[in-house]
């Protein structure tokens, strides 16, 4: 979840970039979830617990909030109670691979619509812990997918990432292949669609936290290159995007939200150290440091490939793409993973990483910095 510190970081920065978050009206798509019991898996992140404040606006039946940090998900339970008192919520602590208990779990609860946000999304860590990405981010969403699908679930919805589309990390490759995974396999009554997500304003592990302790520890701030840019979005913007595209998917499709032009991170530092510079613990002093790119990073992310159609919606903010017609049969691509879940328990993280890019090939080996750069001052 995101820290009352760090979304008063997000909002300022958002100020200075012009890019104050907008409020959605969601009434017009109240109907699609009024009175409907929703699961959320990866609930107590940052994008699953703005998505649940969200839906109990919404007026749904229940709620089910699902993650496996129990920690995080008691914070949730108290953060969500003031959204919507009446509302019922309900709360487990589970780990996404435990396939009998998310079987039990949505044999019992019966929901209309699974949001799938749980996932291994640190690109840097997972370079080294790239079987702990594989099982989470592919069979993972494989294990939810199955029981999703024989609990009768209407629509399964899945976060993906721009870090999809021409993938360098362990992060990226597996995420495109849960895209390939919701289109191909057969429906059986599911709607399957994808949402790929930019980086999101404040989330755990991302930069402005990072910085935020740095600029505590007396800086400097690190940066990977001077020419690194993302696009960004902020949680409440993500969330209501997320449940508009909801509510007009077709199996298959995959929704990109309008993130504007990427922010180059450099820009990203000045201005956060603009804020501190302005208050009276002044950090003018405080240096930015450039680190260079770690492996699986790259200088840009790009958010369709150049042989998918970019389709307009009926939200003007929101465009759509899909996987149909481009991806493996699922014959086939149930074959590679089965090799893929095979070469877990046998190979090496080199020999996995040729399994995963046998099912993406777009999948590049990462980038590596080859030195740091010198340090420069804020602007």
């Amino acid at each position: 979840m995101i820290s009352n510190s760090n979304s008063n970081y997000v909002a300022q920065i958002e100020q200075l970039f012009a890019r104050p978050t907008a409020n959605v009206d969601l009434a017009p798509i109240r109907s699609k979830f009024l009175g409907r019991t929703l699961l959320v898996t990866g609930a107590a992140g940052s994008i699953g617990s703005e998505l649940c404040k969200q839906l109990l606006v919404l007026d749904p039946k229940h709620v089910a909030c699902l993650d496996h940090n129990e920690p995080a998900l008691s914070e949730l339970h108290l953060g969500l109670a003031p959204s919507n008192p009446s509302a019922l919520c309900s709360f487990y602590v589970t780990d996404i691979l435990d396939a009998p208990r998310i079987q039990e779990i949505l044999r019992d609860l019966h929901p209309e619509i699974v949001f799938h946000a749980a996932a291994e999304k640190h690109v840097v860590p997972m370079e080294s812990n790239v079987k702990t990405a594989v099982n989470t981010n592919v069979f993972g969403t494989q294990t939810v997918l199955q029981a999703a699908t024989a609990a009768g679930v209407e629509k399964f919805v899945f976060i993906s990432s721009d870090k999809a589309v021409y993938p360098a990390s362990v992060v990226g490759v597996t995420k495109r292949i849960g895209e390939l995974m919701l289109a191909a396999r057969p429906t059986s009554g599911t709607t399957c669609i994808s949402a790929r997500f930019g980086n999101v304003f404040g989330s755990s592990g991302s930069v402005i936290p990072i910085w935020a302790e740095q600029l505590r520890n007396g800086g400097p701030l690190t940066v990977t290159h001077p020419d690194a840019q993302r696009f960004f979005l902020s949680p409440s913007n993500a969330a209501s995007r997320l449940l508009q595209s909801t509510t007009i998917g077709r199996h298959g499709d995959i929704f990109i939200f309008d993130m504007k032009q990427p922010i180059r991170i450099i820009d990203l530092a000045h201005a956060f150290l603009r804020i501190h510079i302005k208050s009276p613990a002044s950090h003018a002093d405080t240096q930015v440091e450039f680190i260079g790119l770690r492996e699986g990073e790259k200088l840009a992310e790009q958010l369709f490939h150049e042989d998918e159609p970019i389709l307009p919606t009926v939200f003007a903010n929101i465009k759509r793409t899909s996987a149909l017609g481009l991806n493996q049969p699922w014959q086939v691509l149930s074959q590679q993973l089965t090799a893929l879940s095979s070469s877990l328990a046998a190979d090496t993280d080199l020999q996995v990483r040729t399994q995963l890019k046998t099912i993406v090939p777009h999948y590049g080996l990462p980038l590596l910095a080859s030195a740091p750069i010198l340090s420069a001052n804020p602007r």
